[in-house]
């Protein structure tokens, strides 16, 4: 009994399906031709013809496959659609391209007619014999380069000679305006243009004055804070070590107190005029202490052995 029911619903879904796709191929419509093709549509091999474009108006796709266009009343199924073509399925409000080149062999977008021996272009169903669409075509269109006739909106029914050719686009295109033209239509005369510029240029001057006071505030109290953390943060005061405080200069890399007395006293000697006959040479015992030396009394001048210059 399951069983049943599940082949009465399959056969259920396939006969919707079925009635959808025939409508649907039933609805297509023959959308825009043009004949005389001097400079615009070129095919795979580089070639300029006729072509026909083919609409589906539908909301789901619709394929070619089987069905036939003609331009002869005698012979319905002049041009058969070969069913082993993929592309022929038109996708949702989609479009499909043939060209009329009398060239058949180079593929299934190439028609066994052209367009200057044709007063109509139809297309019948699968079995040959239900009219699907037909598209008279007037005697002026065969006259005109690059123009095309057909229906105003895509599927419609009124047809005409088009201002436009849009070979897999909507035939009822909008031109649309550029900016400028759209401003000239809103102000023609500029002067809404005058004051939007002047306010513009207006706002940004305000930025920047707004922008140099803020870089300003910043910078003085940034200078404030920088002096602050100097004083908070200053040279601490030289720590005691022993009995004797060790002196600052000594810690930045001065000269010491023995290289400057020893650096006076030749130079008193020398303007003196005592270095040319000297009968003792006096020096200075440098000692590394913790201490200062200069209030030791122990540390005094000596004698120095060397024998006077004759």
């Amino acid at each position: 009994m399951k069983n049943i029911k599940f082949l009465w619903v399959v056969l259920f879904a396939f006969l919707i399906q079925f009635t959808a796709i025939s409508q649907g191929t039933l609805s297509l419509k023959i959308n825009e031709v043009m004949v005389n093709n001097d400079s615009t549509l070129v095919d795979s091999y580089g070639n300029r013809s006729g072509w026909i474009e083919i609409f589906n108006p539908n909301y789901y796709s619709a394929n070619l496959e089987g069905m036939y266009l003609t331009n002869d009343t005698t012979n319905k199924t002049k041009y058969s659609i070969t069913k082993n073509d993929p592309s022929t399925a038109i996708p949702s409000r989609g479009f499909y391209v043939f060209f009329a080149d009398n060239k058949p062999y180079r593929g299934t977008q190439h028609l066994n007619f052209t367009l200057f021996e044709s007063d109509y272009v139809a297309l019948y169903d699968a079995d040959g014999k239900n009219l699907i669409d037909i598209l008279d075509l007037p005697a002026e269109i065969k006259q005109l380069r690059d123009k095309t006739y057909g229906r105003i909106v895509d599927g419609g029914e009124e047809c005409g000679v088009l201002s436009r050719y849009t070979p897999n686009n909507p035939n009822d295109w909008v031109v649309r305006s550029s900016k400028s033209q759209e401003i000239a239509k809103i102000d023609p005369t500029g002067v809404g243009m005058i004051i939007i510029s002047m306010a513009v240029v207006f706002l940004c001057l305000v930025l920047i004055f707004i922008l140099l006071k803020v870089f300003q505030l910043i910078s003085i109290y940034g200078l404030s804070f920088k002096m602050f953390s100097k004083k908070t943060t200053g040279s601490k005061e030289p720590v005691a070590t022993g009995d004797t405080l060790e002196s600052p200069s000594k810690t930045r890399g001065e000269t010491s107190g023995e290289v400057i007395a020893a650096i006076g006293m030749a130079l008193y000697y020398y303007a003196n005029q005592f270095h040319d006959e000297e009968s003792e040479v006096i020096t200075i015992d440098h000692t590394r202490r913790s201490y200062s030396p200069w209030g030791n009394k122990h540390l005094v001048m000596k004698k120095s052995t060397l024998k006077p210059r004759n």
